[in-house]
């Protein structure tokens, strides 16, 4: 009887049920979510293009100019933030359209221009908005439409979402993002986005190990939310600079001793490798 009870056991594990008495070892569930996201085009190249040359989920995604919208998902009410980045160094006009207006730059300005704004949503349309902002360099010349998009949620929906980014401010994709108790997501764009639609509640959202809650200092990878409405939360991949000084002997027919090189001190930014969950 002992050892039908084992074998009993034994195929049990090999299935990945648990065992009477205990849990699974990972409860999670993929939390329900949105329709996926609008994406912004790419091309091989980093040449501008057109959402409908790739069809209509894609946005347009122009070189010469940056559109950022944050959060990504709101309600009724919420303000968002909107950044407009002209990639420049002489002879720009960034058309943000309201609220941000119009700025423009003289030909001996260098650098890039920040254009950045804010917006009360007040729109009765739920579901994906798109916004557009028009770069142009000499124009009418040369032209290019940049798009981003915002989720408004309805009355009774209820979401998490942040971005997750590498230590350059890259987005990461494929990144499981843990929120308890019972879910998880996953970011699912080359942007680092990912969102979930709950129910009211208070959560723990947490990153895999080596990134960190974006404007949390020390470093922390969880962050706990009470949920009435639509929160963000976003994660960057740790990052450490390493510094050193770098010396030569010298020697005498007496004694030696060490002495820095010229221009010897030196710092470099390095990445954390995170552990993929």
């Amino acid at each position: 009887m002992r050892r039908l009870l084992v074998a009993v056991a034994f195929l049990l594990v090999l299935a990945g049920l648990p065992l009477a008495g205990g849990a699974s070892p990972d409860a999670a569930k993929p939390a329900p979510k949105l329709p996926p996201a609008p994406i912004k085009c790419q091309t091989p190249d980093g040449d501008g293009c057109y959402g409908w040359q790739y069809g209509p989920e894609y946005m347009d995604n122009t070189f010469i100019g940056e559109l950022t919208i944050a959060p990504h998902i709101v309600k009724v009410g919420q303000t968002i933030d909107i950044t407009m980045d002209a990639f420049a160094t002489s002879d720009w006009t960034a058309q943000a359209g309201a609220p941000c207006g119009e700025i423009k730059r003289g030909a001996t300005t260098g650098g890039d221009i920040d254009a950045k704004c804010t917006q009360k949503m007040t729109s009765p349309t739920h579901g994906w908005l798109r916004f557009a902002g028009t770069f142009c360099y000499l124009p009418p010349i040369n032209c290019g439409t940049e798009q981003e998009a915002l989720y408004l949620l309805a009355a009774d929906q209820y979401a998490i979402s942040g971005m997750v980014k590498d230590a350059a401010g890259k987005g990461v994709r494929g990144v499981r993002v843990d929120i308890s108790p019972g879910y998880y997501a996953m970011t699912e764009n080359t942007n680092g986005f990912y969102q979930a639609l709950l129910k009211k509640g208070k959560y723990t959202v947490t990153a895999p190990a080596g990134y960190c809650v974006n404007g949390v200092r020390p470093c922390t990878r969880s962050k706990v939310v009470n949920l009435t409405g639509a929160t963000a939360v976003d994660f960057q991949e740790q990052g450490y600079e390493l510094s050193g000084t770098v010396t030569k002997k010298e020697c005498t027919p007496r004694a030696c001793k060490r002495a820095p090189m010229p221009a010897s001190p030196w710092s470099r930014a390095a990445a954390a490798t995170p552990t993929k969950p």
